[in-house]
């Protein structure tokens, strides 16, 4: 605590304070015997601000977690569940899709309790993809087998099935 000249006590921290009060006397009156007046000082609540995560889709950069403590304390995050990790500087690096669950906290310190917790949840989608298969020429009784030939944007293989009067065997019709 701080006691200025115009007597403003200012509390600096959480803790026992002691105030004494004295009187030196003058040229009429002895000084008077100190006394002492204590009390507690309790520690301040905090709260978290932490504001909702957009969803993401799963192939998105990581990106930064960021939230304030009333006190002015550093918050920390945690990954509860989901398909992300959480690095030292509080990047979110996505895994897959999936709902993933973040935790803000803030533990206190010696002038502070510990702040409730804040959770954030947001979902990560999966990436979206598209086939590109050629045009098939128009085909009739007895002619040569012949392959099928298709691709995906994200470079995963492509299966196929047939209906109709025609076999398939692998890509081969």
């Amino acid at each position: 605590a701080i006691l200025t000249s115009s007597n403003i006590l200012t509390l600096t921290g959480a803790g026992a304070v002691t105030v004494q009060a004295s009187q030196p006397g003058n040229s009429l009156y002895n000084p008077a015997p100190s006394t002492n007046v204590s009390f507690n000082v309790s520690r301040a609540n905090q709260a978290i601000t932490f504001a909702p995560l957009p969803d993401k889709s799963a192939g998105d950069p990581p990106f930064a977690l960021s939230a304030t403590a009333s006190s002015g304390l550093l918050v920390y995050f945690s990954v509860l569940s989901g398909p992300a990790v959480l690095d030292a500087s509080n990047n979110v690096t996505l895994l897959g899709a999936g709902s993933v669950s973040v935790l803000a906290y803030q533990p206190g310190n010696s002038n502070y309790n510990a702040a409730a917790t804040v959770q954030q949840n947001f979902n990560v989608s999966k990436i979206p993809q598209t086939i590109i298969f050629g045009a098939l020429s128009s085909q009739k009784v007895g002619d040569a087998p012949f392959p099928l030939s298709a691709m995906a944007s994200s470079g995963l293989s492509v299966s196929y099935s047939i209906s109709g009067p025609a076999t398939l065997s692998g890509n081969i019709v």
